[in-house]
């Protein structure tokens, strides 16, 4: 894992240390952050960890405690990040357990972060799915088009994308593979045609050989099958 050492040293742990002058990561910091998209993988980890060091230097009061139950993890911190007054992702979050004593100073965050995200995966809400599909895509994390369409679903969704954030801030490492797909929609960024191949190779492949044929071309014979799904109820 790459790091950051308080006198700003990047090393990775375990893997030895990387060097970087202060005048290289001062260089780094100020590459525009629509130009950092076409640097290496290294470049863009030293980005992002000299921008989280810069918005993160003026934010030493914690958070007040986030209280939540086990068994209800996902909806009583959905709810506490709704209600809880001052609540600053770039600040330390302190969980607590209910009906349990251990104090946190860093195991229990870490805990409760684990297990949210598991909820988030395997809650009957339905939120996200795992691709089967073959590809680049295969068994990654893709959000579940067929999740219940209640009143507060994308209160859902949005509040993952703040867990998200809040793993970059605190460099928690996800046991999750986001699809592709998924991290472009958490980026805001346009999803385009190439991006299907992430999603299902298969109908990428095929969709491209049907984008490079002629279809004025006599006698040409492209059996094309449509299956809409209509996800309306009528009584």
């Amino acid at each position: 894992a790459l790091s950051m050492k308080h006198s700003g040293e990047v090393y990775w742990i375990n893997k030895g240390i990387v060097k970087f002058t202060k005048e290289q990561e001062r260089k780094i910091s100020e590459i525009d952050e629509n130009q950092i998209h076409n640097k290496d993988f290294l470049t863009k980890r030293i980005w992002v960890l000299c921008y989280m060091k810069m918005i993160l230097s003026d934010n030493i009061v914690d958070n007040p405690f986030i209280v939540v139950s086990r068994n209800k993890i996902l909806e009583d911190s959905l709810n506490q990040f709704k209600t809880v007054q001052g609540l600053n992702l770039k600040r330390s979050l302190h969980i607590y357990f209910i009906d349990e004593e251990a104090k946190d100073v860093g195991g229990v965050y870490r805990e409760w972060f684990s297990c949210l995200l598991h909820e988030f995966l395997v809650s009957n809400k339905k939120l996200f799915t795992i691709n089967t599909n073959s590809g680049p895509g295969k068994n990654t994390v893709l959000v579940n088009y067929e999740s219940e369409e209640n009143g507060n679903i994308l209160e859902y969704y949005e509040f993952f994308g703040k867990i998200i954030a809040k793993a970059l801030i605190d460099r928690i490492l996800l046991n999750e593979n986001l699809n592709y797909v998924l991290l472009k929609q958490l980026m805001k960024r346009q999803i385009t045609f190439d991006d299907l191949k992430y999603i299902d190779i298969e109908i990428y492949s095929s969709l491209k050989e049907i984008n490079k044929s002629n279809i004025e071309e006599p006698n040409l014979n492209l059996p094309f099958v449509w299956n809409i799904r209509d996800r309306t109820t009528t009584e």
